[in-house]
């Protein structure tokens, strides 16, 4: 379930922050995207989305 929000919001950042995103998807195991993952979190709660 968690992995279905987290989708939905990464297709939510996607049409908001398109550059941003795609710097993330394009290396999706790189160390800092943890950080960035957490920092997005914190910036785009669940009940604003």
């Amino acid at each position: 379930m968690y992995g279905y929000l987290l989708h939905l919001r990464t297709c939510h950042l996607n049409a908001r922050m398109p550059q941003f995103s795609h710097a993330l998807r394009l290396q999706p195991y790189h160390p800092y995207n943890l950080y960035s993952l957490l920092f997005l979190l914190q910036c785009f709660p669940l009940p604003l989305l």
